[in-house]
């Protein structure tokens, strides 16, 4: 069912080529599947229609969200000087380590681009404001430890980070964007 990894001839055939043949099909196909996975989960992950529907869910079984918007500062210089695909490099790269940031502390991050120079960000709201602030500045400071690269030369650029508690306010999807921004 998961296609053919080797081809092994009778004459050249043992017990030990057999079983790193075998295991090495397998690996190839679990990494096969852990990128397919990983694909499928980061196109959730950052799909609009999905985010905004999060965004004005009303459940009140779920945990309460808070919705972050990441920005590059100075954009227009960016694009002057390295151009507009780098710039949209530049923006994938920090949503990438903003929704990997997120993913590990299990805030159950989604996350989608929005307009050209920004990403909005949807976490379950932590305990208390100071665990907020305190997760925000570990972002920023691991954005400022993962640059973006290109040709392995690190591209410095800066990010205005704003975070809204979606349970101090009842608005609707617009609304809370208008708001946060």
């Amino acid at each position: 069912k998961a296609g053919v990894y080797d081809y092994l001839r009778k004459e050249t055939l043992d017990k030990d080529r057999l079983y790193s043949t075998i295991l090495r099909a397998y690996e190839e196909h679990q990494e096969e599947r852990n990128k397919l996975n990983e694909l499928t989960s980061q196109s959730q992950a950052f799909n609009k229609a999905l985010f905004y529907q999060e965004l004005e869910q009303k459940d009140k079984n779920k945990n309460n969200r808070v919705l972050i918007f990441i920005e590059l500062d100075k954009h227009e210089i960016l694009e002057k000087r390295l151009g507009i695909i780098s710039r949209d490099n530049i923006i994938r790269h920090i949503a990438k380590q903003s929704f990997e940031v997120f993913k590990m502390g299990e805030t159950n991050p989604s996350i989608t681009r929005f307009g050209d120079t920004s990403v909005a960000m949807l976490i379950d709201e932590p305990k208390s404001r100071n665990i907020l602030e305190f997760n925000l500045e570990g972002l920023c400071a691991h954005l400022g430890k993962h640059p973006y690269k290109f040709n392995d030369k690190k591209i410095p650029a800066t990010v205005s980070v704003g975070a809204l508690c979606l349970s101090d306010k009842k608005l609707n999807a617009e609304e809370y964007i208008k708001h946060a921004l």
